[in-house]
C-alpha cells in the first residue's frame, strides 16, 4: 500500500521537524543524535496504529515482533545518547558546524542536520514500512521460521551492541585508564563492536521481512541493513572516530591487529610485530 510510504514520510518530517525546533531554542544541534532511536520507535507505533486502525488490515505477529525489536534498540539508544548529551553538551562536531555556518546556521542545521537524518531514517526503515505494507497474509510455518531466526540475529547484535557500549563506559570511568585504549573483552575482537552490533540487528529485521513480506518486495528490506552498514563503515561511523583516533600511537598499534568491525581473534602475526 502506497499509502504507508507516504504517511511515513509524512511522520519522519514532523518528527525531525519538532526536533529542529527543539534544538535552536537550546542551541544544541546534537540533540538530532539523540533523537534518532525515538524516530524509528515513533514510526513503528505509529504504523501500528495505523494498520490497527484499518478494519479491511490484519495485525500479525510478524508485525508486534519487528515494533519489539524497534522499540527495544531504539529506547536503549535514546537514553544511551540522552545521557552522555546531558553531561557533554553540544558534540564538537555540531559545534565546528555551527561556527562554519556563521550567518546561516538555522538553514543548514535544517537541511544538512535534521532533513538529512530524517531522509537515511526512511531509507533505513523501509524494511519496516516494507512488512506493514507488503505482508505475507495467513503466515505459515516457514513465516514463524524466518521470525525466529531473523530475531535470534537481532537479539545477537543487540547483546553485542549493549555489552560494548557497557565496557566503553567502564572503561571511561576508570581514572588511570584516561587516554588509553580499550583492547579487552569485545573490543578485542573488534575495534567498533558496538557499531557491528548495530548492523547485525538490521540485517535481523531485514531476514525477518524477507520471510513475511511478498515478493518482490521482501527483497527491498536489506536495504536498511546494506545502508547502514555503509554508513558505519564508510561515511558518518567509523571514519569519523577513527580520524582522531589514528593519531595516537596506541591506537595505530591496536588497529594494526584488530578488525575494524567484524567480531574476528585479533591477527597474532602482526600483533607480535607490532610488540
Amino acid at each position: 500500500m502506497p499509502l504507508y510510504y507516504l504517511l511515513a514520510a509524512l511522520i519522519l518530517f514532523i518528527y525531525f521537524f519538532v526536533g529542529f525546533i527543539i534544538a535552536q531554542i537550546k542551541k544544541d544541534n546534537s540533540i538530532a543524535d539523540v533523537l534518532w532511536g525515538g524516530g524509528f520507535i515513533v514510526l513503528a507505533l505509529s504504523l501500528l496504529f495505523i494498520r490497527n486502525a484499518n478494519p479491511d488490515l490484519n495485525i500479525y505477529p510478524v508485525h508486534l515482533w519487528v515494533v519489539l525489536f524497534t522499540i527495544a534498540w531504539g529506547l536503549r539508544l535514546f537514553f544511551f545518547l540522552f545521557k552522555r548529551n546531558k553531561k557533554t553538551g553540544e558534540d564538537p562536531r555540531y559545534v565546528a558546524m555551527r561556527e562554519k555556518w556563521q550567518g546561516k546556521e538555522k538553514l543548514n542545521a535544517f537541511f544538512k542536520v535534521f532533513m538529512i537524518q530524517g531522509l537515511f531514517q526512511y531509507i533505513i526503515a523501509s524494511s519496516i514500512i516494507i512488512l506493514f505494507s507488503h505482508p505475507i497474509d495467513d503466515p505459515d510455518t516457514i513465516q514463524y521460521v524466518g521470525i525466529f531466526i531473523g530475531g535470534m540475529i537481532w537479539l545477537s547484535g543487540f547483546v553485542i551492541e549493549t555489552v560494548a557500549d557497557q565496557q566503553l563506559r567502564n572503561f571511561k570511568h576508570r581514572p588511570e585508564m584516561k587516554g588509553r585504549v580499550l583492547k579487552t573483552g569485545l573490543w578485542r575482537f573488534s575495534r567498533h563492536p558496538n557499531y557491528f552490533g548495530e548492523s547485525l540487528m538490521w540485517w535481523g529485521i531485514a531476514l525477518v521481512v524477507l520471510f513475511n513480506a511478498s515478493a518482490p518486495y521482501n527483497v527491498l528490506a536489506f536495504i536498511s541493513p546494506v545502508v547502514i552498514t555503509w554508513l558505519l563503515v564508510f561515511v558518518s561511523g567509523i571514519p569519523l572516530l577513527e580520524e582522531k583516533m589514528m593519531t595516537r600511537p596506541e591506537f595505530r598499534k591496536y588497529a594494526s591487529y584488530t578488525s575494524k568491525f567484524i567480531l574476528w581473534p585479533p591477527n597474532k602475526k602482526k600483533k607480535r610485530k607490532s610488540q
